[in-house]
């Protein structure tokens, strides 16, 4: 069966007066009542108006061996055209931010989903039911304001052309083996310089100069790297019945996704200053009490519980290692820059989420009882990840994981249902 279809739809803005300056009296002057802008509301937009989405959707439905099999398959494109977005405002206006309709965005991909009854029906007392489903989709900026100019908001870019939420940070290319391996300024005749003036050396990370002026500087070279948006995602779920036995496993997983560990960065941040950093990664200028430990208990307990042992840092000429040296001392250069692909990571991953066994006791009506069932559920049972981080659903849709709070943790449940 095929099947086609369009939709239009519309979004009013969140607030009814984003239309309007808005004022307020926060008191008196003199005898009289002061009348101020609220400028944390933003700036009034007059041109304000709804987000529209236009959607196309082809299908195609399949069935095969009399209903044992059926396929789905859709193809869609969703344009989203004046986007709400909050811009931020130039200091000088008074104001902190614009709420208005400041992009266009596309969603472009195809969906597949596929129920299988595995066993034909004349096998006695088994039944095994495999659904699985996969969506794979592809996001696009189209439209920006003032002539599609792009916007940079610290660790983000919005650039036409480019998938939304993409990260802008310092590209990692990786650690110098050897001091011969640092590049060398064919004017100069110096090698590749740190952003504090002093020549990178073996076991320094590798940062790309984007301007070519053989000199790293953190607020210089920068560059758009990654996409925290998953290219798919999907999920298995297998139902098998033998008699009055059950057993259901739900899984999910998500490929292609680039996810950011904010946890670890600052984790190792510690090492770009010998006095240690504070709990958001900030370095301390000495060893005083006011200092390095007011904040020290807290930033071990919430970010240095992390097995370092794991980790593959250089520690001689000739390393092949995905980490700089790890050393508090005699630094020439800040290598554990934390808005860096440094800490991006492969965000892809296959989680078991939960399994349940259950039992269905047979006819007990002579007990005067309906319905007597037993259940085990196991919850979060396992990950597949490539990824450091210890469940990588707990991570932002920005692809930010910070660390903070708990992670899911693994849970047996037992159950009993008694009906009379």
């Amino acid at each position: 069966k095929l099947r086609a279809s369009f939709g239009k739809a519309g979004n009013p803005p969140g607030s009814s007066y984003g239309y309007y300056n808005r004022y307020e009296v926060p008191g008196t002057y003199d005898g009289f009542s002061v009348i101020t802008p609220r400028f944390g509301d933003g700036i009034g937009q007059k041109d304000l108006t709804w987000e529209e989405t236009d959607e196309w959707n082809f299908g195609l439905d399949l069935e095969f061996l009399k209903g044992r099999f059926f396929f789905q398959t859709d193809l869609y494109k969703k344009e989203i055209k004046g986007l709400f977005y909050t811009l931020q405002m130039p200091e000088t206006s008074g104001y902190n931010v614009y709420n208005t309709n400041a992009a266009s965005v596309r969603n472009a991909g195809v969906e597949l989903s596929l129920t299988a009854n595995i066993l034909p029906p004349s096998v006695k007392d088994w039944s095994w039911r495999v659904m699985v489903n996969a969506a794979f989709n592809q996001n696009m900026i189209t439209e920006l304001p003032f002539n599609n100019r792009t916007i940079v908001e610290n660790a983000r870019y919005l650039n036409v052309g480019h998938p939304i939420n993409q990260f802008r940070m310092s590209k990692f290319l990786g650690v110098y083996p050897t001091d011969d391996d640092v590049p060398l300024n064919p004017y100069t005749g110096i090698r590749y310089l740190a952003e504090g003036g002093s020549p990178y050396k073996a076991g320094d990370a590798h940062f790309l100069d984007v301007d070519g002026n053989y000199k790293w500087v953190s607020y210089q070279d920068l560059t758009t790297v990654g996409d925290p948006n998953p290219r798919w995602v999907g999920g298995l779920n297998s139902s098998l019945r033998f008699k009055n036995w059950d057993l259901n496993i739900q899984c999910s997983f998500t490929l292609k996704r680039d996810v950011w560990n904010q946890s670890l960065a600052r984790t190792l941040s510690m090492v770009n200053s010998p006095y240690g950093v504070d709990e958001e990664g900030r370095p301390f200028s000495n060893w005083g009490w006011g200092t390095h430990w007011a904040g020290t208990k807290d930033f071990v307990a919430r970010r240095m519980m992390v097995n370092l042992d794991d980790l593959n840092f250089w520690q001689k000429p000739g390393d092949q290692a995905d980490f700089p040296r790890y050393t508090v001392f005699n630094r020439t250069a800040a290598n554990f820059i934390q808005n860096s692909s440094l800490f991006l990571e492969d965000g892809s991953y296959f989680k078991v989420n939960s399994i349940m066994l259950t039992y269905r006791f047979p006819d007990l009506k002579k007990l005067y009882i309906n319905n007597l069932r037993l259940s085990l559920t196991a919850e979060n049972v396992l990950v597949y990840t490539k990824s450091r981080i210890s469940d990588p659903q707990n991570v932002s849709q920005q692809g930010y994981y910070t660390g903070n709070g708990y992670g899911l943790p693994r849970t047996f449940t037992f159950g009993l249902n008694l009906e009379f």
